[in-house]
């Protein structure tokens, strides 16, 4: 099966074993306590290893299958949402433009729900010398699968922005988005899976993982939103700057008391709602002109939620045209990073757990014949000791 992925034994050293007792050394070269770095020697075959998947895998059916059952998955979807009622007497009025704005906020999603499966479905337990690249070779191989679909759909996007008279500089900026989302993405579902062990609990624990991050954040901000309700006092607002969206840009505040209104102070949970790859890309496409009236007025509106300054002077408080503004998209891929992190690292250590509650065969033969050994603490390959 193309998904079957191996070193080539050539090109990597042997695991290294300590020996322990009489016989154990000093400290090994290529480091404090013996460990060389194992970038050099696992990265480049592990790049290769992943080409060559990335290879065979292009050519089967059932790649094909799950990527064009992807595109039309979205194209369904992206269909039924433009051919809703859109204006007030009921009557649907389905436009190229409006079909092309849902694409360009649904690619960003879809591209992180494909690398979430090609992550899961890219690791395999990893055999021997593999243990060094068990992470990098399925990270790899899901990133390069899931950026064929994206150049699929990009294709898709410009053609759509040629019917519809749009900017395709939009269709660049999803493409972007989903390109970054297809690498935490793929590094989330390879380590999820690695942790999990299991195929089964790594493909549940996956989504969930991943429509969290797409929609649950969105979901859990607005459940959460009677729980930041609250009475504030209000001062009168003077010198009142507004965008042509009707967001404020600037104004000053009086010491004259408007008594107490009603306001929702969104700035405590819109972090939530930042890691959705939708709000990342409408975050970073307000700085385009073409699509302002709809994705430019989006993504106004959520910078004055995280900024909470929809009602002036709520407690007395003005607002500069030079006050700092939540970076929504920024937060949102750094909380996206934080947690690909967090994954890899905890990858990591179930790795390194679960080789040392096995016993190595190689282990065995040496404590029968000579001193006793035990394998290395690290997932890395070592230099080959004395032996």
């Amino acid at each position: 099966m193309a998904d079957d992925w191996h070193l080539p034994d050539p090109q990597l050293p042997g695991p290294y074993f300590e020996p322990i007792g009489q016989d154990a050394g000093g400290l090994q070269p290529g480091g404090d306590d013996g460990v060389e770095s194992t970038a050099g020697p696992v990265f480049g075959p592990a790049i290769r290893a992943a080409a060559l998947d990335w290879w065979w895998t292009v050519r089967t059916l059932r790649f094909w299958s799950f990527t064009l059952g992807s595109a039309l998955a979205m194209a369904i979807v992206v269909g039924t949402l433009a051919l809703l009622p859109r204006s007030t007497d009921g009557a649907a009025e389905p436009t190229p433009a409006a079909a092309y704005l849902l694409a360009l906020l649904l690619f960003p999603a879809v591209s992180a729900f494909v690398a979430m499966h090609w992550g899961v479905a890219c690791w395999r337990p990893p055999r021997g010398q593999e243990q060094a690249a068990s992470l990098v070779i399925p990270i790899f191989a899901s990133i390069m699968r899931s950026l064929v679909f994206a150049a699929l759909i990009l294709a898709a996007l410009l053609i759509q922005a040629a019917m519809a008279g749009q900017s395709a500089a939009l269709a660049a900026v999803s493409a972007v988005v989903a390109a970054m989302e297809a690498i935490l993405f793929s590094g989330m579902g390879a380590s999820v899976a690695s942790m999990a062990g299991k195929r089964g609990w790594a493909a549940a624990l996956g989504w969930f993982v991943a429509i969290f991050l797409v929609a649950g954040g969105v979901g859990t901000c607005i459940l959460l939103l009677p729980a930041v309700r609250s009475e504030e006092p209000v001062t009168v607002a003077m010198n009142v700057q507004q965008a042509p969206d009707g967001t404020f840009l600037a104004y000053e505040c009086s010491t004259v008391s408007a008594g107490t209104t009603e306001t929702y102070r969104t700035e405590r949970i819109m972090w939530l709602a930042a890691s959705s790859p939708a709000v990342v890309f409408l975050m970073l496409a307000a700085e385009q002109d073409a699509g302002r009236e709809s994705l430019g007025w989006l993504s106004s509106r959520l910078q004055e939620a995280a900024d909470g300054t929809q009602v002036p002077c709520v407690n007395g408080v003005p607002l500069g045209r030079e006050a700092t503004h939540t970076p929504l998209g920024a937060a949102g891929l750094l909380i996206q990073g934080g947690l690909a992190g967090v994954l890899v690292a905890g990858a990591r250590v179930a790795s390194w757990r679960r080789r040392l509650g096995q016993r190595n065969p190689a282990v065995r033969d040496a404590a029968a014949g000579g001193p006793a050994v035990r394998p290395g603490r690290f997932d890395g390959l070592r230099r080959p000791g004395p032996m």
